[in-house]
């Protein structure tokens, strides 16, 4: 468990991109997640038009950030809640934290 969570760590701290809160944790925003699969999924961009993939990678951040899907509620059984960015010059919108990355992570495995 230990291996997993140094690994996640790792690649979490290379897709983050925005903080939260007033201790700066890493976050890792909409437009990263965004980006992020739009370079995973190149080669299918004869499936996927832009507009698709937007609504693809908001359905999948808000289902990540806010729960939804969760179906053994386990952010609410371990209190993990949610953040918001603190990108300068941006709105206040969710992100993705470290703790729901590795939740989700270790959920697949």
């Amino acid at each position: 468990m230990a291996v997993t969570l140094m690994s996640n760590s790792v690649a979490f701290l290379e897709l983050s991109d925005c903080t939260s809160g007033t201790q700066r944790f890493p976050g890792i925003s909409q437009a990263r997640m965004e980006e992020r699969l739009k370079a995973a999924l190149q080669q299918r961009s004869h499936l996927l038009n832009d507009s698709e993939l937007q609504a693809f990678v908001a359905c999948c951040f808000e289902s990540l950030v806010w729960g939804r899907g969760d179906q053994l509620h386990l952010r609410d059984q371990l209190g993990i809640g949610v953040r918001s960015s603190q990108k300068q010059g941006e709105t206040e919108e969710g992100i993705i934290d470290i703790d729901t990355f590795n939740l989700y992570s270790s959920m697949n495995n």
